[in-house]
């Protein structure tokens, strides 16, 4: 029988290794079982190891490599990567190989080890680890068996699997715009109103927003609409309208301290949108035209009013001054020509008084 190189045989009966063949030329007699085996290669007993360990010839050319349960064992052989051990005990041969053993901790997943990093591009780990993602703007909560371990910041984060559940829940850290639509509030003089708000918030500590509330987004809504309906039951329509600017600050003051209590600032607010029911809108708009045609009036008097005082100032000046009267003559003529060709003026009376007979009848 020929044993190549890197090879071993033995020869095993009733459960019990009774001879083992290594490289060379062997006389045997078929009386049992030869079984090879590649010593480049894991030792796998073709029965019971309990069974085999009684034979220490065969022990003292194997080495024992247990992997535990929340463990991984990576296997090199002259330094590559050769198997990727699962939890049970394994057995190698000594020689002619030179393998080594690297375990990794399951119960901590996290890969940070810069050896182990660089190996995850062989093809052997690529079901033994995931990938999570933390974008730019954005902070991942770390879970292990739902729970929290950490907040990541923007990068990409590798975990090996099989033993912790791993899971990763993002939250964006810039601004956020939140809108509060459609909302039905009575005023409290009873008239209903179906209001729009807006805020935009920040994210000021990811681990509260993640941990303290299951959506901190759902949270802050809730927050917003309370806010606004007790603002609204509170003030007449009245008062709404007038100080429409000024809801934001109440707003704002009220929830800013419960924001913050699970992570969030609310950098600014305001309503969008103010609808009226159909009646109440005609009233005001009947209401805003009369306004308007008050303001009108008051503004025709005032107007009447000016224009008859400067005339009668201007009448008393005249009355007073005869260069004044002269130049305003002239001032008449000068319009009257712009409409007549021609006029002729008879007798020894000034002007005015030649224009008075000519246009108003006696």
């Amino acid at each position: 029988m020929i044993v190549n190189k890197n090879e071993i045989r033995l020869v095993i009966k009733h459960g019990e290794v009774k001879k083992i063949y290594s490289e060379g030329y062997h006389f045997v007699f078929p009386v049992a079982p030869i079984f090879v085996f590649n010593k480049l290669t894991e030792f796998i007993p073709p029965i019971d190891f309990l069974n085999l360990k009684d034979n220490k010839e065969l022990v003292d050319l194997l080495q024992e490599v247990e992997v535990k349960d929340g463990q991984l064992c990576l296997c090199f052989r002259e330094g590559l990567l050769f198997d990727v051990l699962k939890p049970k005990k394994h057995y190698f041969w000594k020689s002619p190989a030179n393998f080594t053993f690297t375990f990794c901790d399951l119960a901590n997943p996290m890969i940070i080890n810069q050896t182990e990093l660089d190996l995850l591009s062989n093809p052997m780990l690529k079901e033994n680890y995931s990938v999570t993602y933390v974008g730019y703007n954005q902070a991942g909560a770390l879970f292990y068996d739902n729970k929290f371990i950490k907040i990541l910041s923007a990068g990409t984060y590798y975990f090996w699997k099989g033993f912790v559940n791993v899971t990763t829940r993002l939250i964006e850290i810039s601004g956020q715009l939140l809108e509060v639509s459609g909302q039905e509030l009575m005023t409290k003089d009873k008239i209903t109103l179906r209001v729009n708000f807006t805020a935009m918030f920040n994210v000021i500590d990811p681990q509260k927003a993640l941990t303290e509330v299951s959506d901190y987004k759902t949270s802050l809504y809730t927050m917003l609409q309370l806010a606004l309906r007790e603002y609204i039951g509170l003030n007449t329509l009245e008062n709404i309208m007038e100080k429409r600017i000024e809801i934001s600050k109440e707003i704002l003051g009220t929830i800013q301290e419960s924001a913050e209590k699970i992570g969030l600032t609310v950098n600014n607010a305001g309503i969008k949108d103010i609808i009226l029911p159909g009646d109440i809108k005609e009233i005001i708009n009947q209401v805003l035209i009369a306004e308007k045609k008050a303001q009108a009036n008051v503004i025709m008097r005032r107007e009447e009013t000016a224009s008859t005082r400067s005339l009668l100032n201007t009448a008393k000046l005249i009355e007073d001054n005869e260069v004044l009267m002269k130049l305003k003559e002239l001032e008449y003529i000068e319009k009257i020509v712009e409409k007549i060709a021609q006029i002729n003026l008879n007798g020894g009376k000034n002007i005015i008084e030649e224009l008075k007979d000519l246009f108003i009848k006696k």
